[in-house]
């Protein structure tokens, strides 16, 4: 017996529709592989951030580092200032002292001049340390 016009076409039917939900298998489990595989890198991620634990900590001392560098420049502005005073008032004083004859090297006060001039010298390191970390965290 032959099969009907109905029979054929209801046949062709069950098979587009048994074609198309395989497709639609095979589109969820590319979907669902596609996922865990995302999961997978995220837990890799997430695992490779656990080395960075110690940030945290790390950033407490930096605040506080940014705090002393803001404080020590505070201090090198303030010594410059001063260092700018005392400069401009060691030319007076050797002004003063060539008109009355007198020697720089006999004054007290120019020995204190020598000895405020190398401190600063031992200091530079600081002072640049200061400046350049200041930069750096444009503080």
């Amino acid at each position: 017996m032959k099969p009907t016009t109905e029979q054929i076409l209801s046949a062709l039917n069950e098979m587009i529709k048994s074609k198309t939900e395989l497709k639609t298998q095979k589109i969820e489990l590319g979907i669902v592989d596609d996922l865990e595989k995302l999961l997978k890198d995220y837990q890799e991620e997430i695992s490779d951030l656990e080395t960075f634990k110690d940030l945290k900590s790390e950033r407490k001392k930096l605040i506080n580092l940014a705090s002393r560098v803001g404080k020590a420049k505070g201090t090198v502005t303030r010594i410059n200032k001063i260092r700018k005073q005392i400069d401009g008032m060691q030319k007076k004083l050797q002004k003063a002292a060539k008109e009355l004859g007198i020697s720089m090297g006999d004054m007290p006060v120019f020995k204190k001049l020598d000895k405020v001039g190398g401190e600063y010298n031992k200091q530079k390191g600081i002072i640049e340390s200061a400046e350049s970390i200041s930069k750096i965290l444009k503080v």
